[in-house]
Protein backbone atom coordinates (compact mmCIF):
# COMPACT_ATOMS: atom_id res chain seq x y z
CA UNK A 1 0.00 0.00 0.00
CA UNK A 2 1.30 3.46 -1.11
CA UNK A 3 1.89 6.12 1.82
CA UNK A 4 -0.62 8.11 -0.44
CA UNK A 5 -3.23 5.53 0.66
CA UNK A 6 -2.41 4.72 4.29
CA UNK A 7 -2.77 8.84 4.99
CA UNK A 8 -6.25 8.63 3.42
CA UNK A 9 -7.14 5.50 6.29
CA UNK A 10 -5.80 7.12 8.58
CA UNK A 11 -7.61 10.39 8.23
CA UNK A 12 -10.71 7.94 7.38
CA UNK A 13 -10.11 5.95 10.61
CA UNK A 14 -10.30 9.27 12.40
CA UNK A 15 -13.54 10.05 10.96
CA UNK A 16 -15.37 6.70 12.05
CA UNK A 17 -18.10 7.45 15.07
CA UNK A 18 -17.84 11.56 13.90
CA UNK A 19 -19.26 11.05 10.15
CA UNK A 20 -21.47 8.46 9.15
CA UNK A 21 -20.23 5.69 6.63
CA UNK A 22 -21.69 6.84 3.44
CA UNK A 23 -20.03 10.35 4.20
CA UNK A 24 -16.47 8.67 5.10
CA UNK A 25 -16.52 6.81 1.44
CA UNK A 26 -17.01 10.46 0.01
CA UNK A 27 -14.43 11.88 1.73
CA UNK A 28 -11.89 9.03 0.86
CA UNK A 29 -13.03 9.65 -2.64
CA UNK A 30 -12.24 13.30 -2.53
CA UNK A 31 -8.95 13.08 -1.09
CA UNK A 32 -7.62 10.36 -3.64
CA UNK A 33 -8.68 13.41 -6.18
CA UNK A 34 -7.13 16.40 -3.67
CA UNK A 35 -4.01 14.44 -3.20
CA UNK A 36 -3.18 12.99 -7.08
CA UNK A 37 -0.73 15.61 -7.88
CA UNK A 38 0.99 14.80 -4.42
CA UNK A 39 4.33 12.34 -3.26
CA UNK A 40 3.38 10.97 0.47
CA UNK A 41 6.78 10.39 2.28
CA UNK A 42 6.42 9.34 5.49
CA UNK A 43 8.87 10.84 8.06
CA UNK A 44 12.11 9.22 10.05
CA UNK A 45 11.26 9.02 12.96
CA UNK A 46 13.94 6.38 14.64
CA UNK A 47 17.36 7.47 16.08
CA UNK A 48 19.49 9.18 13.88
CA UNK A 49 23.17 8.34 14.31
CA UNK A 50 23.61 11.80 12.34
CA UNK A 51 23.65 14.08 15.66
CA UNK A 52 23.45 13.55 19.47
CA UNK A 53 19.91 14.26 20.56
CA UNK A 54 20.91 15.09 24.31
CA UNK A 55 19.07 18.75 25.56
CA UNK A 56 19.89 18.28 29.00
CA UNK A 57 22.43 20.92 29.22
CA UNK A 58 19.80 23.57 27.31
CA UNK A 59 17.33 22.14 30.36
CA UNK A 60 19.75 23.08 33.26
CA UNK A 61 20.50 26.55 31.92
CA UNK A 62 16.90 27.52 31.36
CA UNK A 63 16.67 26.05 35.09
CA UNK A 64 19.53 28.10 36.42
CA UNK A 65 17.64 31.23 35.14
CA UNK A 66 14.78 30.52 36.16
CA UNK A 67 15.85 29.79 40.17
CA UNK A 68 18.12 32.88 39.51
CA UNK A 69 15.03 34.97 38.95
CA UNK A 70 13.16 33.30 42.39
CA UNK A 71 10.98 29.92 41.09
CA UNK A 72 10.18 27.92 44.02
CA UNK A 73 11.93 24.65 43.98
CA UNK A 74 8.33 23.08 43.04
CA UNK A 75 8.11 25.12 39.78
CA UNK A 76 11.38 24.14 39.01
CA UNK A 77 10.48 20.64 39.46
CA UNK A 78 7.71 20.53 37.32
CA UNK A 79 9.45 22.64 34.80
CA UNK A 80 12.31 19.70 34.95
CA UNK A 81 9.74 17.18 34.20
CA UNK A 82 7.99 18.54 31.84
CA UNK A 83 10.62 19.66 29.31
CA UNK A 84 12.41 15.98 30.06
CA UNK A 85 8.76 14.66 28.91
CA UNK A 86 8.57 16.64 25.86
CA UNK A 87 12.20 16.19 24.76
CA UNK A 88 11.89 12.24 25.15
CA UNK A 89 8.94 12.19 23.05
CA UNK A 90 10.11 14.41 20.64
CA UNK A 91 13.44 13.39 20.03
CA UNK A 92 15.17 16.06 18.57
CA UNK A 93 17.73 18.62 18.98
CA UNK A 94 16.07 21.36 20.35
CA UNK A 95 17.72 23.55 17.98
CA UNK A 96 15.53 21.67 15.20
CA UNK A 97 12.25 22.06 17.09
CA UNK A 98 9.53 23.14 15.51
CA UNK A 99 6.09 24.83 15.81
CA UNK A 100 4.46 21.29 14.20
CA UNK A 101 6.51 19.32 16.75
CA UNK A 102 5.06 21.06 19.48
CA UNK A 103 1.31 20.70 17.86
CA UNK A 104 2.61 17.04 17.70
CA UNK A 105 2.88 16.70 21.39
CA UNK A 106 -0.10 18.04 22.65
CA UNK A 107 -2.08 16.25 20.29
CA UNK A 108 -0.84 13.23 21.64
CA UNK A 109 -1.12 14.67 25.16
CA UNK A 110 -4.56 15.54 24.60
CA UNK A 111 -5.42 12.18 22.72
CA UNK A 112 -3.72 9.63 23.79
CA UNK A 113 -2.57 10.67 27.17
CA UNK A 114 -5.95 11.98 27.82
CA UNK A 115 -4.63 15.09 30.16
CA UNK A 116 -6.86 17.25 31.20
CA UNK A 117 -6.66 21.16 29.34
CA UNK A 118 -5.76 22.39 32.25
CA UNK A 119 -2.34 20.23 32.33
CA UNK A 120 -1.63 20.94 28.25
CA UNK A 121 -2.11 24.30 28.81
CA UNK A 122 0.53 24.36 31.95
CA UNK A 123 3.05 21.99 29.59
CA UNK A 124 2.53 24.69 26.85
CA UNK A 125 3.65 27.61 29.19
CA UNK A 126 6.95 25.47 29.86
CA UNK A 127 7.54 25.34 26.90
CA UNK A 128 6.62 29.07 25.58
CA UNK A 129 8.94 29.87 28.83
CA UNK A 130 11.61 27.74 27.69
CA UNK A 131 12.00 28.98 24.26
CA UNK A 132 11.69 32.22 25.01
CA UNK A 133 14.69 31.84 27.37
CA UNK A 134 16.71 30.73 24.82
CA UNK A 135 15.86 33.43 22.58
CA UNK A 136 16.92 35.63 25.27
CA UNK A 137 20.09 33.76 25.87
CA UNK A 138 20.76 34.05 21.87
CA UNK A 139 21.22 30.35 21.61
CA UNK A 140 17.98 30.12 19.40
CA UNK A 141 16.91 33.20 16.78
CA UNK A 142 13.28 31.88 16.80
CA UNK A 143 10.53 30.73 19.29
CA UNK A 144 9.32 28.11 17.65
CA UNK A 145 5.82 28.66 20.23
CA UNK A 146 5.21 31.97 18.50
CA UNK A 147 2.68 30.68 16.06
CA UNK A 148 0.68 28.13 18.47
CA UNK A 149 -1.83 30.46 20.00
CA UNK A 150 -2.63 29.51 24.09
CA UNK A 151 -5.38 27.39 24.78
CA UNK A 152 -8.42 28.82 26.05
CA UNK A 153 -9.62 26.90 28.67
CA UNK A 154 -13.94 27.12 29.98
CA UNK A 155 -14.52 29.52 32.66
CA UNK A 156 -15.82 27.31 35.83
CA UNK A 157 -16.94 29.07 38.51
CA UNK A 158 -15.48 27.87 42.23
CA UNK A 159 -17.62 28.43 44.79
CA UNK A 160 -16.65 29.30 47.98
CA UNK A 161 -18.33 27.90 51.06
CA UNK A 162 -20.97 29.47 52.25
CA UNK A 163 -21.45 31.40 55.98
CA UNK A 164 -24.08 28.07 56.74
CA UNK A 165 -21.21 25.58 55.26
CA UNK A 166 -18.38 27.16 57.49
CA UNK A 167 -20.68 26.97 60.56
CA UNK A 168 -21.51 22.96 59.69
CA UNK A 169 -17.61 22.47 59.32
CA UNK A 170 -17.50 24.00 62.92
CA UNK A 171 -19.54 21.85 64.37
CA UNK A 172 -18.31 18.69 62.81
CA UNK A 173 -14.71 19.41 64.69
CA UNK A 174 -13.86 16.66 67.18
CA UNK A 175 -10.98 17.83 68.99
CA UNK A 176 -8.97 21.02 68.93
CA UNK A 177 -6.22 19.86 66.29
CA UNK A 178 -9.48 20.49 63.92
CA UNK A 179 -10.83 23.31 65.07
CA UNK A 180 -7.42 25.46 65.08
CA UNK A 181 -6.68 24.11 61.59
CA UNK A 182 -10.27 25.46 60.44
CA UNK A 183 -9.98 28.51 61.91
CA UNK A 184 -6.63 29.46 60.70
CA UNK A 185 -7.47 28.20 57.19
CA UNK A 186 -10.63 30.67 57.24
CA UNK A 187 -8.94 33.65 58.69
CA UNK A 188 -5.62 33.77 56.91
CA UNK A 189 -6.33 32.69 53.44
CA UNK A 190 -3.19 30.29 53.14
CA UNK A 191 -2.15 27.72 51.30
CA UNK A 192 -1.61 24.96 52.64
CA UNK A 193 2.21 24.30 52.27
CA UNK A 194 2.39 27.78 53.97
CA UNK A 195 0.24 26.34 57.26
CA UNK A 196 1.71 23.00 57.04
CA UNK A 197 5.83 24.89 57.61
CA UNK A 198 4.82 26.84 60.14
CA UNK A 199 6.03 27.42 63.21
CA UNK A 200 4.67 28.36 67.00
CA UNK A 201 7.24 30.71 67.05
CA UNK A 202 5.82 32.47 63.99
CA UNK A 203 3.13 33.82 65.67
CA UNK A 204 3.16 37.35 67.42
CA UNK A 205 -0.21 38.34 68.82
CA UNK A 206 -2.41 38.17 66.02
CA UNK A 207 -0.02 37.74 63.57
CA UNK A 208 1.71 34.98 61.81
CA UNK A 209 4.66 35.07 59.33
CA UNK A 210 4.69 32.32 56.45
CA UNK A 211 6.81 31.41 53.89
CA UNK A 212 5.22 31.26 50.30
CA UNK A 213 6.13 31.04 46.69
CA UNK A 214 9.67 31.35 45.90
CA UNK A 215 10.69 31.90 49.30
CA UNK A 216 9.00 34.92 50.33
CA UNK A 217 7.76 36.03 53.30
CA UNK A 218 4.66 37.73 54.31
CA UNK A 219 3.05 38.39 57.72
CA UNK A 220 -1.16 36.96 58.02
CA UNK A 221 -3.48 37.54 60.73
CA UNK A 222 -5.61 35.53 62.83
CA UNK A 223 -9.09 36.45 64.32
CA UNK A 224 -10.35 36.19 67.63
CA UNK A 225 -11.94 32.60 66.35
CA UNK A 226 -8.52 31.62 65.50
CA UNK A 227 -6.64 33.14 68.44
CA UNK A 228 -8.69 30.98 70.43
CA UNK A 229 -8.91 27.82 69.07
CA UNK A 230 -4.37 27.83 68.50
CA UNK A 231 -4.48 28.78 71.87
CA UNK A 232 -6.50 26.02 72.93
CA UNK A 233 -4.86 23.53 70.76
CA UNK A 234 -0.85 24.48 71.51
CA UNK A 235 -2.14 24.66 75.07
CA UNK A 236 -2.82 20.99 75.06
CA UNK A 237 0.56 19.56 73.44
CA UNK A 238 2.91 18.25 75.36
CA UNK A 239 5.53 17.65 72.66
CA UNK A 240 8.17 20.17 72.10
CA UNK A 241 8.15 20.38 68.51
CA UNK A 242 8.48 23.71 66.78
CA UNK A 243 5.81 23.23 64.22
CA UNK A 244 2.57 24.70 64.81
CA UNK A 245 0.82 22.08 63.31
CA UNK A 246 2.01 18.16 64.13
CA UNK A 247 1.69 14.51 63.62
CA UNK A 248 3.35 11.87 65.98
CA UNK A 249 5.79 9.42 64.96
CA UNK A 250 6.68 6.51 67.24
CA UNK A 251 10.12 5.44 66.04
CA UNK A 252 9.69 2.01 67.98
CA UNK A 253 6.49 0.96 65.99
CA UNK A 254 6.75 2.84 63.32
CA UNK A 255 2.99 4.24 63.72
CA UNK A 256 1.82 7.25 62.50
CA UNK A 257 0.11 8.61 65.61
CA UNK A 258 -3.16 10.87 64.86
CA UNK A 259 -2.89 14.30 66.10
CA UNK A 260 -6.08 14.28 67.91
CA UNK A 261 -4.50 11.73 70.46
CA UNK A 262 -2.01 15.10 71.26
CA UNK A 263 -3.63 15.10 74.61
CA UNK A 264 -2.58 11.10 75.55
CA UNK A 265 1.35 12.40 74.71
CA UNK A 266 3.83 11.93 77.32
CA UNK A 267 6.79 14.15 77.15
CA UNK A 268 9.68 13.05 74.74
CA UNK A 269 7.03 9.64 73.35
CA UNK A 270 6.56 9.75 70.41
CA UNK A 271 8.40 11.63 68.11
CA UNK A 272 6.12 14.65 66.84
CA UNK A 273 6.89 16.43 63.89
CA UNK A 274 5.60 19.34 61.22
CA UNK A 275 2.04 17.77 59.27
CA UNK A 276 2.51 17.81 56.05
CA UNK A 277 0.55 19.24 53.42
CA UNK A 278 -0.97 15.89 52.61
CA UNK A 279 -1.75 15.09 56.45
CA UNK A 280 -3.60 18.47 56.53
CA UNK A 281 -5.54 18.04 53.36
CA UNK A 282 -7.19 14.60 54.45
CA UNK A 283 -7.75 16.37 57.86
CA UNK A 284 -9.70 18.74 55.93
CA UNK A 285 -11.52 16.56 53.28
CA UNK A 286 -12.41 14.62 56.50
CA UNK A 287 -13.79 17.41 58.09
CA UNK A 288 -16.08 17.71 55.18
CA UNK A 289 -17.44 14.45 54.90
CA UNK A 290 -18.60 14.62 58.15
CA UNK A 291 -20.02 17.96 57.96
CA UNK A 292 -21.80 16.02 54.44
CA UNK A 293 -20.34 19.12 52.24
CA UNK A 294 -18.77 18.18 49.40
CA UNK A 295 -15.16 18.89 47.97
CA UNK A 296 -13.88 20.29 51.26
CA UNK A 297 -10.37 21.11 50.40
CA UNK A 298 -8.20 23.87 51.60
CA UNK A 299 -8.18 25.58 48.43
CA UNK A 300 -11.81 26.00 48.50
CA UNK A 301 -11.11 27.17 52.43
CA UNK A 302 -8.74 29.52 51.20
CA UNK A 303 -11.18 30.85 48.39
CA UNK A 304 -13.85 31.29 51.19
CA UNK A 305 -11.62 33.23 53.01
CA UNK A 306 -10.85 35.89 50.14
CA UNK A 307 -14.42 36.03 48.93
CA UNK A 308 -15.72 36.58 52.62
CA UNK A 309 -12.91 39.46 52.84
CA UNK A 310 -14.04 40.73 49.26
CA UNK A 311 -17.76 40.37 49.66
CA UNK A 312 -16.98 42.21 53.29
CA UNK A 313 -15.33 45.50 51.44
CA UNK A 314 -11.78 44.53 52.05
CA UNK A 315 -10.17 45.97 49.04
CA UNK A 316 -8.65 43.90 46.30
CA UNK A 317 -4.91 45.22 46.72
CA UNK A 318 -4.85 43.80 50.21
CA UNK A 319 -6.63 40.85 49.66
CA UNK A 320 -3.97 40.22 47.42
CA UNK A 321 -1.59 40.71 49.23
CA UNK A 322 -3.16 38.49 52.09
CA UNK A 323 -3.50 35.85 49.53
CA UNK A 324 0.19 36.23 48.66
CA UNK A 325 -0.37 36.90 44.73
CA UNK A 326 2.08 38.01 42.45
CA UNK A 327 -0.46 39.41 40.20
CA UNK A 328 -3.42 41.16 40.70
CA UNK A 329 -5.46 39.12 37.90
CA UNK A 330 -5.01 36.15 39.52
CA UNK A 331 -6.43 37.75 43.18
CA UNK A 332 -9.43 39.15 40.82
CA UNK A 333 -10.85 35.56 40.13
CA UNK A 334 -11.94 35.68 43.01
CA UNK A 335 -13.72 38.89 42.60
CA UNK A 336 -15.96 37.88 40.26
CA UNK A 337 -19.93 37.65 40.71
CA UNK A 338 -21.56 34.60 41.03
CA UNK A 339 -25.30 34.00 40.43
CA UNK A 340 -25.72 34.34 44.60
CA UNK A 341 -24.01 37.97 44.10
CA UNK A 342 -26.42 39.10 41.53
CA UNK A 343 -29.66 37.68 43.48
CA UNK A 344 -28.79 39.39 46.25
CA UNK A 345 -28.46 42.52 44.83
CA UNK A 346 -31.19 42.42 42.78
CA UNK A 347 -33.06 41.98 46.06
CA UNK A 348 -31.14 45.28 47.19
CA UNK A 349 -31.97 47.35 44.50
CA UNK A 350 -34.54 46.06 42.25
CA UNK A 351 -36.73 44.87 44.65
Amino acid sequence: MSEKANLIDIVSECCVGLLPTEQIHTLQGKLYLKLRDFDIVRRETALSTDFECDNSAYIQRFLAVKMVSGRSQKTIKRYKGDLQAFFRDCNKPMKQITADDIRLYLAKRDQIDKVTKVTQKNELLTLRSFFSTMVNEEIISRNPTAKIETMKLPEVVKEALTDLECEQLRQACKNNFDKALLETFLSTGCRVSEIAEANKADIKGDTLKVVGKGNKERYVYLNARALCALEAYLSERKDSAPGLFVTYWDKQTAKLWNSTHSDKVKPGEPTAEHAGKSTLETHIRKLGKRAGIEKVHPHRLRRTAATMALRRGMPIEQVSLMLGHANLETTRIYARSTDDDVHLSHKKYLA
